[in-house]
């Protein structure tokens, strides 16, 4: 699911990306490739870690990407 989601926003270079409540384990690493990612809500997920490849997300900011981990693990 999160899989079709991504690759459908690679393809419309989207800006927004909403997994939250995708009941996701782990985040793909396909992510790294959303260059013009600007916002991803990852909310309600069961993540304890997110992929190295959110290093190549230079848009999103990583204020936004720390508060969004927190709320994912202590939830």
């Amino acid at each position: 699911m999160a899989d079709s989601l991504l690759l459908r926003a690679i393809k419309g270079q989207a800006r927004n990306v909403n997994l939250s409540f995708k009941k996701l384990g782990k985040v793909p690493r396909i992510i790294g490739t959303l260059h013009t990612l600007v916002q991803i809500d990852l909310k309600g997920n069961s993540l304890t870690t997110l992929p190295d490849e959110f290093g190549q997300l230079i848009q999103v900011n990583s204020a936004e990407i720390l508060l969004v981990y927190v709320l994912c693990v202590d939830s």
